[in-house]
């Protein structure tokens, strides 16, 4: 995914937060997603990127911009957010600094003339 960018939207919060990994779950699970286009063939809206499964995909339109919102509903502390491809399943990992705290995760494309996203499951790692 050449050009892929994260623009995470959240609010920065001080304090110390310590978390084990068997506190963190996938808070973007079954969230309400949406992309800022969407290909011309019905069934490929934002929610596919959230559903838990890896076998189907979000699909924008070709624009310069595209990019998928996902609003998790209520600030969490966001740890990492994992982005899987729909070819081969590649995957793109960021870690947030301590004491990430959000609401929205917007995935953006911000280079080139002609983009697709085309995600097949958005991951977002935290916790209350």
């Amino acid at each position: 995914m050449p050009g892929l960018v994260f623009l995470v939207l959240c609010l920065l919060c001080s304090g110390d937060v310590a978390v084990s990994h068997d506190e963190l779950k996938n808070v973007a699970y079954g969230k309400y997603a949406f992309q800022s286009s969407e290909c011309g063939v019905p069934g490929y809206s934002g929610s596919k990127a959230v559903n838990g499964l890896f076998t189907d995909l979000a699909h924008s339109g070709a624009e310069k911009t595209p990019f998928l919102v996902i609003d998790l509903g209520k600030n969490y502390v966001i740890q990492e957010i994992e982005v899987f491809a729909r070819k081969r399943w590649e995957r793109i990992a960021m870690w947030c600094t301590v004491d990430t705290v959000g609401r929205y995760v917007k995935i953006q494309i911000t280079s080139g003339v002609s983009n697709v996203l085309t995600p097949a499951e958005v991951l977002v790692w935290g916790h209350l």
